[in-house]
């Protein structure tokens, strides 16, 4: 992920402010009314920040996954490398696909050989840990830390980890059905409400788009089953693929 900075924030704060004033101005044009517009507004608004929670678990749940492949590759580059991973992990990051993941290691690689002292090196590793956002990564980075900072001979552990990781992936095989369940389930909503609104023009009366559009109660019920709608189908994409971690 990118660094932020005091400009990104500033940036993000004024789109969130923009959403926010745009929507509600909308809203009150068409619904006469003062309070009505405020919770879509407010709705609609926090979706930026949705989405960048999202994003960094989406993230997190692809690291989770890529890890195992460059945890197997490691090894024995390692073993080549005499165990020195100062050699080792680059020579990985050189070769392997340019995953996140993988340019996350290239740059703990960086910022490691540049430490200064073992409590800078410490807070590189917790830095990458934030970034990657799993418990194998952690695992991983505490023994990239020892075998840099420490020189310790990481080959068990690592072979360890590879295992671990291996068992974790079979075991999540067994659930595949049940998730493939969830992810439909979640999407439903998004395909149910329009096709909910096109049945009630349809079948019951031609007015129901000036209802549901037309009016303020209307408006309020769409926009909070759309919320609802979108929420569920968020929560379904995230589930059927979970994170591969401990």
């Amino acid at each position: 992920m990118k660094k932020t900075t005091p400009t990104s924030y500033r940036t993000f704060g004024w789109v969130t402010l923009c959403t926010f004033a745009g929507v509600y101005f909308v809203l009150f044009i068409t619904s006469d009314n003062l309070f009505v517009p405020i919770l879509p507004g407010l709705v609609l608004a926090i979706c930026p920040y949705i989405y960048l929670i999202a994003r960094r678990h989406m993230l997190s749940i692809r690291n989770s996954y890529d890890i195992g492949p460059v945890v197997k590759a490691l090894i024995p580059k390692y073993r080549a490398s005499h165990r020195n991973m100062r050699h080792a992990l680059p020579l990985l990051t050189k070769t392997e696909t340019q995953t996140p993941f993988v340019r996350a290691l290239a740059r703990l690689h960086l910022k490691l050989n540049r430490a200064h002292s073992s409590e800078h090196a410490q807070e590189i590793i917790r830095n990458f840990n934030a970034q990657t956002g799993t418990d194998w990564s952690k695992r991983l980075s505490s023994l990239i830390y020892k075998a840099y900072i420490e020189n310790i001979d990481v080959e068990d552990a690592l072979v360890k980890l590879e295992e671990d990781i291996t068992a974790t992936q079979a075991a999540m095989k067994d659930g595949r059905t049940e998730r493939m369940d969830t992810f439909l389930l979640g999407i439903l909503p998004v395909f149910a409400l329009p096709g909910g609104l096109a049945l009630l023009y349809i079948a019951v009366t031609r007015n129901a788009f000036h209802y549901q559009f037309g009016t303020p109660q209307g408006i309020k019920s769409f926009v909070m089953s759309l919320v609802v709608s979108l929420a569920a189908a968020l929560v379904g994409i995230i589930f059927n693929r979970p994170k591969q971690d401990i």
